[in-house]
């Protein structure tokens, strides 16, 4: 009884530990500096490798998720991608799909501003479509923002526009 004690105890601690590294890095990205935002991806990406530990699929995702966007943030598109696609991975192993519907459409945004429009054209619909079969009103109108961002990179403009009005409606 004491090793299965002593294993609880120890799996309590890397959760209290996890939960801070998450509060710290959350402190540090909220400061907007270029150095803060470095501290708070090492951060991020310290919690996926303790939530991997712990078997905690979706708390990993969550943490790569963060760290894609930092990355993103920081001009790092090519990790960013690596770190979205492991998360979008894991988040449709866990079947949290507003978790699924926020990296993939981060992954739509990184494949635009990487030059890939085309790419991200091809995964809009599949995050349009989830971020409606889910309800999630404001993910969706980040979805239909960033379509209607990326057509026009692909010579679109009158569909971009169709999709820029039907955001207008749907905000009102």
């Amino acid at each position: 009884k004491l090793g299965v004690l002593q294993e609880a105890s120890q799996t309590e601690k890397d959760l209290v530990r996890v939960h801070g590294m998450i509060a710290e890095a959350g402190a540090l990205f909220a400061q907007g500096t270029a150095e803060s935002q470095r501290k708070a991806l090492a951060e991020f990406q310290e919690a996926a490798t303790v939530w991997r530990s712990l078997k905690d699929i979706d708390g990993e995702a969550f943490a790569l998720n963060e760290a894609a966007q930092i990355e993103y943030r920081l001009g790092n598109l090519k990790q960013a991608a690596e770190q979205l696609d492991e998360a979008l991975r894991l988040f449709r192993i866990s079947g949290n799909r507003f978790g699924e519907v926020t990296a993939l459409n981060t992954r739509c945004v990184v494949h635009t501003f990487s030059g890939e429009s085309q790419k991200a054209l091809e995964l809009y619909p599949e995050a349009l479509k989830l971020a409606r079969a889910i309800k999630d009103h404001i993910t969706e109108a980040r979805v239909m923002s960033g379509l209607g961002a990326v057509l026009p990179r692909l010579g679109r403009m009158q569909e971009a526009i169709d999709v820029l009005n039907e955001l207008i409606s749907f905000a009102r």
